[in-house]
């Protein structure tokens, strides 16, 4: 059943993003908390369940185990529930969760935790962060000199989270041994955890966004769409450059915005990616995937733009356009079946999921061809972003 819901999360995942992961190797052995920064809803848990070379495990709220088909996901992927004070849940019930994470820990099990606490829409890092990721890994060292649990942070980068086929990127930090903590926890608990998790957060801002102002947002996506390479060398520049706009602002606001604006034109005029040219023999499949997926994909963006929080646009548009498309076939199949034709209605159903697979790639290709190259505009770019960075621009 894991299997499945790895393939689901892959699917879910890889239909909406282009996506690399660039940093540290993932462990792939021994007890593991991962922690991340959480601004997508259930798309950041399928992006790092498919990405993880291991099974993991994740901590989410109690209310998900009793949502149609997400709860059963949940349940199949050995969810552990936790209880939030803010849901007017008894909190003591969380000491069973507490016991689930120690002992899957205690068998070397891999388990992903937000410690932000929920999915908000931010580019940056929402502190304080919550204690439990901490409380988690040192209670499981009690008793247990010879275990070796480390965390380790990875920040989600969306190059803009709610379109259709952009870039996201998964950054990997090293991973944190917490075993110098132990002595310090089983002594005075209430002194170890914070101190804990200051370490934490340091090496999770390291990894994750931490835009201080989002008015500074377009700034950032340019960079990244200029400085963006296959090998991640554009990982440390970003990094560098988001310290750097929280100190130009506080020294210029004014100047700030005009640089902020000066870059939301550029990215406008920049537009897609430009791709190969060959990519305008997919405009036939674009076009044969829009006339059957077209209809259901805006009624879920519409459905989804009115029902959802900002933070799970993405979430509940990806879950409803296959949803809603699916219906319809079904609908033509089953007209088709009434009137003897078995064959056709057989096969339309894995047509369509074929023609929309084939039809995802395909638009990748497409937009690409179509976009324009970035000449001048590409040029004026480098010049807004070179006096916010001491390296060379290339």
């Amino acid at each position: 059943m894991n299997s499945f819901v790895r393939l689901f999360a892959r699917v879910y995942v890889h239909a909406w993003y282009r996506i690399s992961v660039f940093g540290e190797p993932f462990p792939v052995h021994g007890p593991l908390l991962v922690c991340s920064n959480h601004t997508n809803g259930l798309m950041d848990v399928g992006l790092l369940f498919d990405r993880a070379p291991r099974p993991l495990r994740f901590l989410a709220k109690y209310s998900i185990f009793s949502m149609p088909v997400v709860g059963s996901l949940a349940r199949a992927a050995h969810a552990i529930p936790v209880y939030r004070k803010k849901d007017g849940v008894p909190m003591e019930r969380n000491a069973a969760a507490f016991e689930a994470v120690f002992d899957a820990l205690r068998s070397g099990e891999a388990l992903c935790v937000f410690p932000e606490g929920e999915s908000r829409t931010s580019y940056r890092l929402r502190p304080p962060l919550k204690t439990g990721i901490a409380r988690m890994g040192l209670g499981a060292l009690e008793g247990r000199p010879d275990l070796e649990v480390r965390v380790l942070p990875v920040g989600v980068h969306t190059e803009d989270r709610d379109r259709f086929r952009s870039r996201l990127e998964l950054h990997v930090g090293a991973p944190l041994s917490i075993a110098h903590r132990a002595e310090a926890f089983a002594a005075d608990p209430r002194a170890a955890v914070p101190a804990l998790m200051e370490e934490l957060e340091t090496a999770l801002r390291a990894v994750a966004p931490d835009l201080r102002e989002d008015a500074d947002l377009p700034v950032l996506r340019l960079a990244r769409r200029v400085w963006r390479s296959e090998d991640g060398a554009h990982v440390p520049r970003l990094a560098a450059l988001t310290a750097r706009l929280a100190e130009v602002r506080a020294q210029d606001p004014a100047g700030a915005d005009v640089r902020a604006s000066a870059a939301a034109a550029l990215l406008q005029r920049l537009g897609r990616e430009p791709g190969s040219r060959l990519g305008l023999l997919a405009g036939p499949l674009v076009l044969a995937a829009a006339l059957v997926w077209g209809l259901p994909t805006l009624a879920g963006r519409a459905i989804a733009r009115r029902a959802a929080p900002a933070d799970k646009f993405v979430t509940v548009t990806a879950l409803l356009v296959p949803l809603l498309g699916t219906l319809a076939v079904a609908s033509i199949a089953g007209a088709l079946a009434l009137e003897g034709k078995l064959l056709p209605a057989m096969l339309i159903l894995p047509g369509a999921w074929l023609l929309l697979a084939v039809g995802v790639r395909a638009l990748d290709a497409w937009w690409g061809a179509l976009a324009s190259r970035p000449g001048g505009a590409a040029s004026e770019a480098r010049d807004v972003l070179a006096p916010l960075e001491d390296c060379p621009i290339h």
